[in-house]
């Protein structure tokens, strides 16, 4: 059987594939399991990598669910528990990925609709084709949008243009989604491998516990006050500022060279 999500190595970045490129990389319980077999098998090498890209096979990024599954059912048993699949699969998936311990970064190679679209949005950097659209396109189903939608697309880009998407089903272009701030780059498709490969290869460069502690930081910001945010960057910054990454950062500093960080 094809493995539905490849991983591969350059140097200091891995890359995860979605691998159902006949499917436009549907995500499926097979694809949940192949993904967290493929994460394992990062954190568990004997040098981590520094930054994960993700990226689909084929034309599509990620369509969202496999929604195959519903339509094959048989007539006379009960529908899926949507909930169910959603606690116990799907969102421990999209939390691991926000949560992981190397920063994340998704080449959106094509469209990036359903649950496909919070998960092109989910990395601490987005890079996407020009190509590549993004769209919720649940309420045409009768469903919520799902996969964090709600709680990513309203901090990304507002309240009325997030309404737009997903009460409205607004297909967002890969360069309107740059222009409001959704992503961070919108390139030529020819040279989206590049493009995120050097984003990835910038963030290898850096120190990778702060740049997991700045991650955590702003999303904690995101929902707290000033003085939570003060309070919990001088929390932070207590411990980086005794670490090896800081006074390898210092030492480059004053020796006018870029530093050599070594923490994973």
């Amino acid at each position: 059987m094809t493995q539905t999500v490849l991983l591969s190595s350059d140097g200091p970045v891995s890359t995860l594939t979605l691998n159902r490129p006949e499917a436009l990389n549907a995500i499926s319980l097979e694809v949940v399991v192949d993904f967290n077999a493929a994460l394992d098998e990062i954190l568990g090498a004997p040098t981590r990598p520094r930054c994960v890209m993700l990226t689909g096979a084929g034309r599509a990024f990620c369509v969202g669910g496999d929604i195959t599954a519903h339509r094959d059912r048989p007539a006379d048993t009960p529908p899926y528990d949507l909930g169910d699949v959603l606690e116990r699969y799907f969102n421990p998936l999209l939390v691991r990925l926000m949560t992981f311990p190397v920063p994340l970064v998704i080449a959106v190679n094509g469209a990036a609709a359903g649950a496909g679209c919070p998960l092109a949005l989910c990395a601490d950097v987005v890079v996407a084709s020009q190509r590549a659209y993004f769209e919720c396109g649940f309420t045409r189903l009768g469903l919520i949008p799902d996969l964090g939608a709600t709680w990513l697309l309203p901090r990304l880009i507002g309240r009325a243009r997030a309404h737009a998407m997903m009460l409205l089903n607004q297909r967002v272009s890969a360069e309107q989604a740059q222009n409001w701030g959704m992503i961070h780059q919108c390139v030529p498709p020819e040279t989206l491998h590049t493009a995120a490969l050097n984003v990835a290869s910038s963030l290898c460069a850096m120190s990778t516990p702060a740049l997991r502690a700045t991650r955590e930081v702003i999303t904690e910001a995101l929902d707290g006050s000033l003085a939570d945010a003060l309070r919990r960057e001088a929390q932070i910054q207590h411990g980086l500022g005794y670490s090896r990454d800081f006074a390898e950062g210092i030492a480059a500093f004053f020796a006018r060279r870029p530093p050599v960080f070594e923490e994973p």
